[in-house]
């Protein structure tokens, strides 16, 4: 990409988005890229919460993305959102008052809404002006609430499914939670798909938690993953719901299914990953350097140091690197800023993204992403987390997450 860049909006319901501005150099990016169906949102944040600073959109982009799709609901439409954590009441820096401001009114006009929360939320918390309690309890039309209450594991999707009629439902799968910070203190992207396919997937797994069974419910469906097809992409695209094993990939299950994209590798991966703990992962990625594949990734120094989880896979990666004179894994050092102007210093959760893409200036990429950090938990085990796998076979996105990952890392591609 030349250093000219465009800024999109998100869409409005059925119709691509709007291409915007801007001609800008150095500092800024493109927040947004899509094509026809698809959108590739993420956020530039500035670790400044406070309301003076908080005027830059790039800081909320993909919180907006979320606001203009529930204000978008209208009577007889529907939506489910489905968050990890949910915090921040105020207009300018915040991201739950808002939301759930926008679920309230979406209400009144007589859409209906569901929110998925995990375990951790309190559900009478004021955030702004509503806590979900208040919208539960309206006397027409309520909000339904659908919270983990499992005694191990957590409920970790960040995603909205948004059904405006027929031909026109959306899906958007994030790393993005309803909060503040993960807009001015993190790393975060999402994707937005217009596609009956993804919807009808996703929906299924919302209603397991509609009926109550979450992760550790011994009578949890796990038969929901599935294929879609996205327009401009070069095969089907799959989402799976980790970490359950599934008939449909030969017994497969999420880390399992990465290896295999690993091993496929040809020229190129990068990865951002907030956690990264499973070693066998690791060890396919040292043995693709060997193979002549260039591998750049970023875990954040929060959880690299100390007692941080990825401390022993980053400690290897380095390690191997170090015996072959630095021609292993390229372990990079995010930026803190957007801008660029400062690095990684240990912020909590500054990469929150979670996310590797394979050859992705070829003809056949391969982008996964969703909620899962690469850990045991959210990859392996059967009744620990819920979470999403994407896996998108689509020349489009795999540049969208590249032109993130240099940006993250203030480095360009060959």
């Amino acid at each position: 990409m030349s250093s000219t860049i465009w800024y999109s909006i998100a869409m409005r319901p059925g119709c691509l988005a709007l291409v915007l501005l801007i001609l800008l150099s150095g500092g800024a990016t493109a927040v947004t890229k899509d094509g026809a169906g698809w959108a590739v949102h993420y956020n530039l944040p500035d670790q400044d919460t406070r309301h003076a600073t908080s005027k830059n959109a790039h800081e909320y982009v993909i919180r907006d993305v979320m606001l203009r799709r529930i204000k978008a609901l209208k009577r007889g439409n529907h939506a489910t959102l489905a968050t990890f954590t949910l915090s921040g009441g105020s207009d300018c820096c915040g991201a739950a008052g808002p939301i759930l401001r926008a679920v309230d009114k979406a209400l009144d006009r007589g859409a209906s809404v569901a929110f998925v929360t995990s375990s951790h939320i309190d559900p009478l918390k004021k955030l702004g002006t509503y806590s979900l309690q208040d919208l539960t309890s309206r006397k027409s039309n309520p909000l339904k609430h659908y919270q983990d209450r499992s005694h191990r594991g957590i409920m970790h999707h960040k995603l909205g499914l948004f059904d405006y009629g027929l031909g026109k439902r959306w899906v958007v799968v994030m790393s993005w939670n309803f909060t503040g910070g993960a807009s001015s203190q993190q790393w975060n992207i999402a994707v937005e798909l217009k596609n009956e396919k993804a919807y009808r997937i996703y929906e299924k797994e919302m209603e397991e938690f509609a009926a109550g069974r979450f992760h550790d419910h011994p009578e949890k469906s796990h038969k929901h993953d599935g294929s879609f097809t996205i327009s401009g992409g070069w095969g089907k695209s799959d989402v799976r719901f980790a970490p359950y094993v599934s008939s449909r990939s030969g017994g497969n299950n999420a880390a399992t299914d990465i290896l295999k994209a690993i091993r496929s590798a040809k020229k190129e991966i990068v990865f951002a990953l907030n956690r990264f703990t499973v070693q066998e992962i690791a060890e396919a990625l040292v043995n693709a350097t060997r193979r002549g594949v260039r591998v750049r990734g970023v875990v954040p120094n929060g959880d690299t140091t100390g007692k941080g989880s990825s401390r022993q896979v980053v400690a290897y990666l380095k390690k191997q690197a170090a015996r072959t004179k630095g021609d292993g894994v390229q372990l990079l050092v995010a930026s803190s800023r957007g801008d660029g102007s400062t690095l990684d210093a240990g912020e909590r959760d500054l990469v929150h993204t979670k996310y590797m893409v394979i050859d992705p200036t070829s003809a056949r990429p391969l982008v996964i992403h969703g909620s899962a950090n690469w850990t045991a938990s959210a990859l392996i085990f059967t009744d620990k987390n819920d979470e999403n796998v994407c896996f998108f076979r689509h020349r489009g996105m795999a540049r969208a997450f590249l032109d993130h990952f240099n940006k993250l890392t203030r480095t360009s591609s060959r």
